[in-house]
């Protein structure tokens, strides 16, 4: 299976799509985001941290000009998209997850 995150990377740095993919939780699924991620440390303690955070940065991409598409983690989806990829259940897994979307929403897949 080819590597969309790297093949979508690519792209976006080329400026051919200006769209980026960005990891988007839902507050009710917070709790269960944070136990199952091998990196929980590196994300803040609550939804509403999390969001504010969130809303800066995808701020600051927008303006930069590129779209940004919000991709969802449920939580057992993203376990078994990162089980049949290969992908741990880290910050790496949450970006191709939220890439693929990206690439998935802006028509390349």
């Amino acid at each position: 299976m080819p590597n969309l995150n790297d093949d979508f990377s690519k792209l976006f740095a080329s400026r051919k799509v200006a769209c980026a993919g960005f990891a988007w939780y839902e507050a009710a699924d917070y709790p269960e985001i944070l136990r199952m991620m091998a990196d929980r440390k590196r994300l803040p303690a609550t939804h509403a941290e999390w969001l504010a955070k969130a809303e800066k940065q995808e701020q600051s991409i927008k303006n930069q000009g590129t779209r940004v598409i919000r991709a969802i983690i449920k939580p057992n989806d993203f376990r078994i998209w990162c089980a049949m990829r290969g992908h741990n259940i880290d910050a790496k897994g949450r970006m191709a997850f939220a890439n693929e979307q990206a690439a998935r929403d802006a028509g390349l897949i």
